[in-house]
């Protein structure tokens, strides 16, 4: 577990900003407010700014009080053939959020001239690759293979349209896969009408009962699983329009 610490004070108008003095690459697994002497009403809102221009949220919390607070941010995770979000009903459990870039905290309605601090925890087990999208100049597809094989457990994927003229058309299909030994290819994601915001998907496999090998959903007790990363990953659009640019990102943990 590593940490980062956000100190704050807050100008006249009870705002402040704080960058982070590194990027960090990892799962968050806490974040502890050290209310200081910060005003009761005091707003924040944390986000980790990433490569390409990226920003992903991590906590907004309104009014935070005059305790100190522990907040365990949680994403949903994501269905592999659809990408749908999954709740607990469908054995959906939640991720610790991928941080992947610098901290930077927001504090509005913070009092005059007062200070707190932001602790960041988390767990620096992830590792990534990226792969860009270069849509045909004709046929609006594209398809990459990545540099290298992996052998690990795919934890997130991060989907960057691009931005302006060349941005990845709204209607696209995305589509992630691995390539594996004698020719076998495992579905990791799919994901149509992608849109034109950079988005975030925790793709997870259903689990299995031991004796039978019963497909289990959340009314069954399975959770999901990370799916098995066992090859080469390619990413690839569809309907993307011609002679656009975006990017995938992949985590994984080996």
């Amino acid at each position: 577990m590593k940490n980062i610490i956000l100190s704050f004070t807050t100008n006249g108008s009870g705002v402040a900003t704080v960058t982070g003095e590194r990027a960090i690459l990892g799962k968050l697994y806490a974040i502890e407010y050290k209310r200081g002497t910060a005003a009761t009403g005091a707003d924040l809102t944390l986000t980790c700014n990433g490569p390409n221009g990226s920003s992903k949220s991590l906590l907004t919390i309104v009014n935070a009080g005059t305790a100190d607070l522990w907040w365990y941010p949680r994403d949903l995770v994501h269905a592999v053939a659809n990408a749908a979000a999954l709740t607990g009903s469908s054995g959906g459990d939640r991720a610790e959020p991928i941080v992947q870039g610098v901290p930077y905290l927001a504090v509005a309605q913070g009092g005059d001239t007062l200070s707190g601090k932001i602790i960041i925890y988390y767990e620096d087990t992830v590792k990534e690759t990226f792969l860009t999208l270069n849509t045909h100049a004709s046929l609006g597809t594209a398809s990459t293979n990545d540099t290298s094989a992996i052998l690990g457990k795919l934890y997130a994927v991060e989907y960057q349209p691009g931005t302006g003229s060349t941005q990845i058309a709204t209607g696209a299909t995305l589509t992630l896969t691995c390539k594996g030994p004698n020719g076998t290819s495992k579905a990791l994601l799919t994901k149509a009408s992608a849109g034109t915001s950079d988005s975030w998907y925790y793709p997870r496999d259903l689990v299995h009962e031991l004796s039978d090998g019963t497909a289990l959903t959340g009314s069954a007790g399975g959770d999901r699983a990370c799916p098995i990363l066992q090859g080469v990953v390619n990413a690839a659009i569809a309907d993307g329009g011609n002679s656009k640019i975006g990017y995938v990102a992949i985590y994984y943990e080996d």
